[in-house]
């Protein structure tokens, strides 16, 4: 089990949430936990991404070869 301490204007935020979505408390947190560790994982997948392309490691393609290769193009 984990224990936060948060600001009280965060834990009124926290309070009114599961009435305004109609949903439990456990279940409010626990998403608003998963999509912000979700988020921090891809943010770290993205930057690393970056970094190779950056590296020369990774070559990218021009969105307009993108788009002709799958006939979307003009």
């Amino acid at each position: 089990m984990i224990h936060v301490s948060v600001p009280d204007e965060l834990e009124q935020l926290v309070a009114d949430l599961p009435q305004d979505l109609r949903q439990s408390l456990d279940a409010v947190l626990r998403d608003a936990i998963e999509e912000y560790l979700w988020d921090q994982k891809h943010g770290e997948i993205a930057l690393k991404r970056l970094a190779d392309i950056d590296a020369g490691r990774t070559k990218t393609i021009p969105l307009e070869q993108v788009l002709a290769d799958y006939g979307l193009s003009d």
